[in-house]
């Protein structure tokens, strides 16, 4: 798909009301649970929870193991995945409206 200046200007609004929406997620800087033992220990261990698609993708990241802590950026990541897969569908959803797509 090749996005033109209104389709950019989808994406800029969706990834700053993103970025207000998670700051304080990517500010934080203590640890959950599960997340302590993989900081601490280096393994990967998301198939035990159901997850291994997880595994897979730390395992790409990091070049192997042991993983290192790299907390803020799969939640970025995944933003900036899911701006540009709205981007695509908005047109047949929404139109020409982006204001009210990007609100939705």
């Amino acid at each position: 798909m090749k996005f033109n200046s209104n389709d950019r200007i989808f994406i800029s609004i969706f990834l700053g009301l993103a970025i207000i929406y998670t700051f304080p997620l990517l500010t934080h800087q203590s640890f959950f649970v599960d997340d302590l033992g993989r900081s601490l220990y280096g393994g990967l261990g998301w198939s035990g929870n159901g997850r291994p698609l997880s595994d897979f993708i730390f395992y790409i990241i990091n070049f192997g193991t042991p993983i290192i802590d790299a907390s803020p950026l799969p939640l970025m990541l995944g933003i900036v995945i899911l701006a540009l897969a709205l981007s695509c569908i908005r047109e047949k959803l929404f139109g020409d409206d982006y204001i009210t797509a990007s609100l939705c």
